[in-house]
């Protein structure tokens, strides 16, 4: 009975976290997309990547839902997926959200989702968006380095002035965007910490354009 009743209770979770009214499911499935199509995600894929999360994290349970979902075809016919859950926890005004990435290889329907992630909502005094932080950084961290960028982005643009995000690149290093009120990204930034520094500090950071590194 405790076994049935537990079962019955993780599919209710399961069932609360899917039906996100704001996220809207297509049920349509095309097998003839090419590389760098978007692969639509109909409910049974976002069931399938949802309890992967949640047999590694109960916490996702507390979550309302879905806030953003996305796939695109890759190549050999691999569809990538990114999920990001509304946010289930709120501490000290710093909201914290999953956010996980699957692959399938076609013609598979089974995911396979990587380690989740947190992502966090900071709030600005000079700003209504939240800037997003999916990097291994502290949150004092993360306004330290918002606040360097903020300064060589006064130097270079009149136009982007909203933070938006703080991520990490394949080398390691951080990436700052910057954009526009409603949150498009147009101007990125690398980020490194000077050698010793406290990353609290905004003096600490070294920001340069962003470009891509090349071997």
């Amino acid at each position: 009975m405790t076994r049935i009743l537990a079962s019955a209770v993780s599919a209710f979770a399961l069932s609360a976290v899917i039906a996100a009214p704001a996220l809207a499911a297509d049920t349509q499935r095309d097998g003839d997309h090419q590389l760098g199509d978007t692969v639509p995600l109909d409910q049974g894929d976002l069931q399938s990547i949802t309890a992967q999360v949640m047999q590694k994290y109960s916490l996702l349970s507390s979550a309302p839902g879905i806030k953003f979902a996305h796939a695109q075809r890759s190549v050999r016919s691999i569809d990538i997926a990114s999920v990001i859950f509304l946010p289930h926890t709120e501490s000290s005004g710093v909201k914290q959200a999953f956010q996980v990435r699957c692959v399938r290889q076609m013609p598979e329907t089974r995911w396979s989702c990587e380690e989740p992630e947190i992502r966090r909502y900071l709030r600005l005094g000079s700003q209504d968006f939240e800037v997003r932080v999916s990097a291994g950084i502290s949150n004092d961290g993360a306004l330290a380095l918002i606040e360097a960028s903020r300064r060589f982005t006064e130097a270079t643009s009149s136009v982007y002035q909203t933070a938006i995000q703080v991520s990490t690149d394949g080398d390691g290093s951080l990436v700052v965007s910057w954009g526009t009120p409603e949150g498009s990204k147009e101007l990125l930034m690398r980020a490194r910490l000077r050698a010793g520094a406290d990353e609290s500090q905004p003096e600490s950071w070294q920001i340069s354009p962003f470009e891509l590194e090349t071997l």
